[in-house]
């Protein structure tokens, strides 16, 4: 952010490692108070699996226009350690720590210990119970450490010892708590109450629980941390509010607080015991009960917009695969950004060989929304550091309303980022924009790699004729390799569109010389919308990857080809395979698929993820084209989604199209 903006124009800048339901909760209080004063909110979300502080966040702090910080507590210990060094090095930038203690700035907190105290003597003294499971969080988190040992003092006061044998580690996670709740009960321990540190791992606990047939509250009571309200279908979880809302408001007051010269101070926040079902036999006092969830609410049930927002992305993903440019990546973009909710957007792309120039690293505006189009890699495309995060003639977009800051990459390599504002602040298109944006394009780069790679080893054998032979074997390596990721699907591994239509292509021209039978799968994961809105995005690739290995393993004979059609949609081409062979195959593949064990709660079939299956078996000959066995595998698979879903339907026959008059 350059000298040219006047002095105390640049905007606070919120730094979280990801966008979930604490850091939404806490974002529009913290909104609220900065709008009332017409001071512009920033909110840069690091790449939560990649430890350290993003190069664009060390580039915008040193940049010297941002007006202050506010900084949510960091999952990783590095993470944290690297942003309380940056900061440290750019006193400029004052800053207000949200959520965890700093000895060096000023924070916001709730009161952990409170809080904790009284959800534990409400667990012991009203609920009666004598021996506690305790699930920890992240060992280096604060709000982890305030937690346990509040737990521990509080079972203390009553002469009561933690057994260390009923100590589990969750890591704030749902998955690792899940199995450490069962290898407990696996293994025979007696416990009457589990207190996990947040409530993500007390629905774990829940569910591990009730899998292992014991009753929530009846056999064990459970309590979380925290609030987020999230539903569950066997249970309301007790909890401790932390007041997020008001902790924003107090933490962006306290930061305009600094900027007016007041001195630093830390606020401490009251938190509330929140009573509900999961301690149901001791709910006796008068501490807040939280109202029971409708008798109508549905396990799929998400915020207002989300749905559409999912149907946009997931329409943006399939048309992702068919982009071979950063252009064609861009405009997709662009035209689902209405539909995302996205009212603002900017896509900056590092320059070529500015990664080698730490000091100067420049990007370039590659698209604008609204009404500014995209123009990837043009010629008279704005170039200027990326410090500043636009260029000049739109810097003046920084200087009001909020937005969101992503960086764009894969495996730690920037790409660069996008800034956009949205109103609902949701956390299904931030995952968007960040992973399936940044997916698509270093799926580009290295396919440009790659083909940079041909044409230098094709210039090496021009230039050294007396290694030409060894020079060869590279370039059919390199090209062999960019063939092959030119025909492999980026998700899943299996083979895309591009390689099917090839080997369709491929197959119908055998037959319709030799006259055998040719059959086509044609496979739709059930309710994969629902699966993604309840699980979230990166547990719906990873189910779409088990499908994909699911199909791989079921098509065994040589010749037979598994492809990635489109979004959840795959295919299965089977030559020389009559149509009871072909459904065969398709119970095979459900079979496996259903080995997988995907639990889908939200499935409108089963509570694992199903697939539908459509078959049509055909003797090419001249009168039809491939496309007609497509259309007649597709509507089977209509058949089979209509019929209930989790089953597959052979097609009666393939219909002649005539020709146009």
């Amino acid at each position: 952010m350059g000298s040219q903006r006047g002095p105390g124009r640049g905007p606070v800048v919120v730094v979280a490692d990801f966008l979930g339901a604490y850091s939404l909760r806490l974002i529009p209080g913290i909104r609220e108070v900065l709008r009332a004063r017409d001071v512009p909110l920033l909110v840069h979300v690091n790449d939560y699996f990649t430890p350290g502080v993003s190069r664009l966040l060390r580039d915008i702090v040193a940049g010297g226009d941002l007006r202050a910080a506010i900084v949510l507590p960091m999952s990783k210990a590095q993470s944290h350690d690297d942003l309380d060094e940056l900061l440290t090095a750019h006193p400029h930038v004052p800053a207000v720590a949200l959520g965890t203690a700093s000895g060096q700035r000023p924070t916001v907190r709730a009161d952990n210990r409170a809080g904790m105290a009284a959800l534990v003597r409400h667990v012991l003294d009203e609920g009666g119970a004598q021996r506690t499971v305790l699930v920890r969080g992240v060992r280096h988190h604060v709000d982890s450490l305030e937690r346990e040992a509040a737990v521990r003092e509080a079972l203390a006061e009553r002469g009561l010892l933690l057994d260390e044998a009923l100590v589990v580690e969750g890591g704030f996670s749902r998955d690792v708590t899940y199995d450490a709740i069962s290898a407990l009960v696996r293994a025979g321990h007696r416990f009457d109450a589990v207190i996990a540190l947040n409530d993500e791992m007390a629905l774990a606990a829940v569910d591990a629980l009730h899998d292992h047939g014991l009753d929530v509250p009846g056999d064990v009571l459970v309590t979380g941390f925290d609030d987020d309200e999230i539903f569950h279908p066997r249970c309301t979880l007790t909890t401790v509010s932390q007041q997020l809302h008001h902790q924003g408001r107090r933490a962006a007051e306290l930061v305009l607080e600094l900027l007016d010269g007041a001195p630093p101070r830390d606020v401490l926040v009251e938190t509330t015991l929140v009573r509900r079902s999961s301690t149901a036999r001791a709910l006796s006092g008068a501490t807040r009960v939280a109202a029971p969830v409708p008798a109508g609410a549905r396990l799929d049930m998400v915020p207002a917009g989300q749905a559409a927002a999912t149907n946009a992305a997931l329409d943006m993903n399939r048309a992702f695969m068919s982009c071979t440019s950063e252009q064609d990546v861009l405009r997709e973009l662009g035209s689902k950004l209405p539909r995302l909710q996205v009212s603002r957007c900017f896509v900056v792309l590092h320059e070529p060989g500015s990664e080698e120039r730490p000091r100067e690293r420049d990007g370039r505006l590659e698209l604008v929304h609204p009404g500014g189009g995209t123009h990837p890699g043009a010629e008279d495309a704005p170039r200027f550091p990326v410090a500043d995060l636009l260029p000049a003639g739109l810097r003046h977009e920084l200087e009001h309303g909020t937005l969101l800051l992503q960086p764009l990459g894969v495996r730690g390599h920037e790409l660069g980022y996008v800034l956009y504002e949205q109103e609902s602040l949701l956390q299904h298109t931030a995952e968007v924009l960040r992973m399936d944006v940044s997916l698509a394009l270093d799926t580009i780069a290295r396919h440009r790699e790659l083909e940079t790679t041909v044409s230098r080893r094709t210039e090496q054998l021009r230039r050294e004729i007396d290694v030409r032979e060894r020079a060869e074997a590279d370039l059919r390596a390199a090209n062999a390799e960019l063939r092959r990721s030119l025909h492999r699907d980026g998700l899943t591994g299996i083979a895309n569109r591009s390689a099917f239509d090839e080997h369709l292509a491929w197959a119908w021209g055998h037959h319709l010389g030799d006259g055998g039978e040719l059959s086509l799968l044609f496979v739709d994961v059930d309710c994969f919308k629902l699966y993604n809105d309840t699980y979230g995005h990166l547990r719906g690739d990873a189910a779409l990857r088990a499908v994909a290995r699911a199909m791989e393993a079921s098509a065994l004979a040589q010749g037979d080809l598994a492809a990635r059609f489109g979004g959840e949609e795959f295919a299965v081409i089977l030559p020389a395979t009559g149509s009871a062979g072909a459904l065969v195959v398709a119970q095979r593949m459900r079979q496996e698929v259903r080995r997988c064990a995907i639990e889908h709660r939200a499935s409108l079939v089963v509570p694992w993820l199903t697939i539908s299956i459509g078959i049509a078996t055909v003797r090419p000959r001249a009168e039809l084209q491939p496309r007609d066995l497509v259309e007649a595998a597709d509507g089977a698979a209509y058949a089979a989604k209509a019929a209930g879903r989790n089953r597959a339907v052979v097609a009666s026959a393939v219909p002649v199209r005539l020709p146009p008059r």
